[in-house]
């Protein structure tokens, strides 16, 4: 089968298959979900029998627009688990609101509850389809009041200092772009996961958070995306398919046993995504849930960009150039960590209910089928390494942006970037030796080492740094999968394998120690 005939089975499968691609045959157990939710709050709430008669005489337009309707699965959901655990009756936002979304449906409205009391509404897909939160609203604004109480207190337990924002035009304009990008990339999947998205919001952040995206179980139908994601329609239309299908995961959790009975993430095993640096205070490790809703994303994102790579040239004049990594570099990332994550999680079907081993089944077929070079079973150095070498670039983007105050530390900044990198060709050329590998690659890394100058300028410094990190990667990639899986033949000796992940984890920790160091001076002495 060529390739362009594969993307295209492929796309199906994950757009249009059951019981896990197909929306329409999800959103049919997301309403009897909700239908049943309602019917168990009607001893509390005269408003959700109404809501339930309501809904018994309306089409299947109408029941998306209600029982999508972000507020009002909020509403219910706390309503249900406060009656739940607490034993205590619903506040008084559940009457309000339910009366508020009957009022919607036989006023026939046409837009959600929620979206009522915009003054500009934004639908970047067309009706029916997610609206834009825009913040400037209008009247007396129960849904909103309460979706804002609720975002804040729901996002504000991340710590991230997230709150919701206004989209600029320029924002406004790119996702819009990102939406038709989208659509005209994974028309089949685009359709299908922009259909579990009810309501995209722009999230204000501290720079220092590093926020770009999220969703979150607790408020279903809604992607959170920070504005720089929002800079270009290629960047807009990525971010859009990743968490639209983290929402369709949380439709999944809804209405499939994925999870066992009692799974909780606190109990949960751990994966270790190596591509990701672990920080101080943030474990870097996922619970099960986590890594299978990222293994889904992957599965998509492998195809978005095969896409991308397979038509970018006709539609540059449209959308403009592409910014940012490689999209060939990425649909390798995508492949190789869905991959990943698939083969770890096949360790712990004891943590999956019957649905979720089948889930998972489904995406390790698509992954086999599609991955056009899969990696060795059990091989993951390839993945440390990424995290190796995406982490240069970002160590020295920094150090292009440190304030003008601190251009008197560059002396210390080339200093510290030159010990790093002589520590860290000293550590690649162990690891080569533990292999028994005498490449041509091992010569570049000797004659880097014999190329280091001391006392050079900070830009030098960098340029060294980036190359000698791009040589690393290369070098060690040069390996064999089965020599870094094989066992030291010394019980005494570590692997080399863990000598590679300590070499990564620990050079990472030095210069994140000095960016945290320099950081401080600069604000104790100011």
């Amino acid at each position: 089968m060529d390739a362009v005939r594969m993307a295209q089975n492929i796309e199906e499968e994950l757009a249009l298959a059951r019981p896990f691609g197909s929306h329409d045959y999800i959103w049919q157990r997301v309403f009897l979900h909700y239908r049943y939710r309602l019917e168990r709050l009607q001893e509390w709430s005269a408003s959700a029998t109404a809501l339930l008669s309501a809904l018994d005489g309306a089409d299947d337009d109408v029941h998306r627009r209600i029982l999508g309707d972000p507020a009002v699965r909020m509403v219910i959901n706390d309503s249900l688990r406060q009656t739940k655990t607490a034993g205590q009756p619903p506040g008084t936002e559940l009457d309000a609101i339910l009366t508020a979304a009957v009022a919607n449906l036989r006023g026939d409205l046409k837009i959600p509850p929620l979206a009522e009391r915009e003054q500009d509404l934004l639908l970047p897909q067309g009706a029916p389809g997610p609206w834009v939160w825009s913040g400037t609203r209008s009247g007396h604004d129960v849904s909103g009041d309460y979706f804002r109480r609720a975002v804040q207190r729901k996002l504000g337990a991340m710590d991230m200092g997230l709150t919701l924002a206004t989209p600029d035009d320029h924002t406004r304009d790119t996702l819009a772009e990102g939406v038709r990008l989208l659509r005209v990339l994974c028309p089949t999947l685009a359709e299908s996961a922009l259909s579990h998205v009810h309501l995209i919001a722009v999230l204000d952040a501290a720079p220092s958070m590093g926020f770009t995206s999220l969703t979150h179980n607790g408020v279903p139908g809604v992607i959170f995306l920070s504005p720089g994601v929002l800079k270009n329609p290629w960047l807009a239309a990525e971010y859009l398919l990743h968490e639209a299908m983290h929402d369709k995961f949380i439709d999944l959790l809804q209405t499939h046993s994925i999870l066992r009975p009692g799974y909780t993430d606190e109990t949960s095993p751990m994966i270790r995504p190596w591509w990701n640096r672990a920080h101080p205070g943030k474990p870097g490790d996922w619970p099960v849930e986590r890594a299978l809703t990222v293994a889904h994303v992957y599965s998509c994102l492998a195809l978005f960009f095969t896409r991308v790579i397979d038509h970018s040239e006709n539609l540059v004049r449209r959308y403009g150039p592409i910014q940012g990594p490689d999209p060939v570099k990425q649909a390798r990332r995508a492949f190789d960590r869905a991959r990943y994550l698939v083969l770890q999680l096949r360790r712990h079907p004891d943590q999956l209910g019957s649905a979720g081993r089948t889930f998972l089944r489904w995406l390790g077929e698509i992954n086999a089928a599609f991955d056009p070079s899969p990696s060795a079973e059990g091989a993951h150095i390839h993945l440390v390494l990424d995290l190796y070498e995406r982490e240069a670039a970002e160590i020295c983007r920094r150090i292009a942006q440190r304030s003008e105050d601190a251009a008197s530390d560059d002396a210390l900044w080339a200093g510290e970037l030159g010990m790093a990198v002589r520590r860290e060709i000293g550590d690649a050329l162990a690891v080569l030796r533990m292999c028994d590998v005498d490449s041509p690659e091992a010569h570049a890394l000797r004659k880097q080492s014999e190329a280091l100058a001391a006392g050079a300028a900070l830009q030098d410094c960098v340029d060294s740094f980036m190359e000698t990190r791009r040589l690393i990667s290369h070098a060690l990639n040069s390996v064999p999968p089965a020599v870094y899986m094989s066992p030291s033949p010394r019980e005494s000796e570590r692997a080399p394998a863990e000598v590679v992940q300590t070499m990564v984890d620990e050079s990472g920790r030095r210069l994140r120690k000095l960016f945290a160091t320099r950081s401080k001076e600069r604000v104790t002495s100011g």
